[in-house]
C-alpha cells in the first residue's frame, strides 16, 4: 500500500489538494493507521504551532506597549526637567 507523502497531507490539511487526491487520500486514510496517526500528529504540531505564534504576537504587543509608554515617560521627565531649568 503506497502511503500519502507528508507534502499531500500537509496539503490535505491546507485544503490546496486537488479534489481527487482528497478522495484518495480520505479513502487511503480510512485504511492506514500509520498515515491516520501521521496526519493527527501535523494536525496536533500545527495547533501548536498556531497557538505559540499567537503568544508570540501578544507578547510583541506588549513590548510596543511598553516601549511606547517608556518614551513617552522620558520625553515627558526630560521635558519637565528642561521646563524647571529654564525657570531657575
Amino acid at each position: 500500500m503506497k502511503h500519502i507523502s507528508e507534502i499531500d497531507m500537509e496539503r490535505y490539511l491546507d485544503g490546496t489538494l486537488s479534489f481527487v487526491g482528497r478522495m484518495l487520500s480520505r479513502h487511503h486514510l480510512s485504511k492506514c493507521n500509520e498515515c491516520a496517526a501521521k496526519l493527527e500528529s501535523l494536525k496536533k504540531d500545527r495547533d501548536e504551532l498556531k497557538r505559540l505564534s499567537s503568544i508570540m504576537n501578544d507578547l510583541d504587543d506588549a513590548d510596543t506597549k511598553s516601549y511606547n509608554v517608556t518614551c513617552e515617560s522620558v520625553t515627558q521627565y526630560f521635558s519637565t526637567e528642561s521646563a524647571e531649568d529654564d525657570e531657575n
